[in-house]
């Protein structure tokens, strides 16, 4: 079973207004992107035309507003109209979640009212699958060990 589906806690979300007042942020100018780039490659040797998850994190992120770190965005019955928001202000979203919490409506709707980019964190969706990566097992769950309890 996926961690989040287990939860006890209540979901917190993150309400319209926070969402606008997040989303003011200015963009950043040709030059300092171009700083940005520069350093990226001089420090890293990632290339503006690389394709690899450093290359996703240090080209493309820094250019959205980050959905996520309040809590799991598909959980969050607002997530469509944030997103919408910030499409209507020509702003990217980017948002990374579990996606043994996918409500098919909601994230339809996502899509639809411009998500510029999602990442799914597959680690989550079965603990028993996270041991090699994570080390261990929570202590507190009662777990089956098949990864496809996340889909029942």
């Amino acid at each position: 079973m996926p961690r989040t589906t287990m939860m006890t806690r209540p979901v917190k979300t993150m309400s319209i207004q926070t969402a606008r007042i997040s989303s003011t942020s200015s963009r950043l100018g040709r030059e300092t992107w171009s700083k940005w780039e520069q350093f990226v490659f001089t420090h890293y040797g990632i290339p503006r035309e690389g394709m690899s998850e450093n290359h996703f994190f240090l080209y493309v992120v820094p250019k959205t507003v980050l959905l996520h770190g309040y809590g799991d965005p598909l959980l969050d019955p607002h997530i469509p109209a944030i997103v919408e928001s910030m499409t209507k202000r020509r702003l990217v979203s980017y948002f990374s979640c579990n996606p043994a919490n996918i409500n098919m409506e909601r994230t339809i709707r996502t899509f639809e009212n411009g998500l510029g980019y999602i990442k799914y964190s597959m680690e989550s969706v079965d603990d028993i699958a996270t041991v090699p990566s994570a080390g261990r097992l929570p202590t507190s769950r009662n777990h089956t060990g098949t990864s496809s309890d996340c889909w029942t």
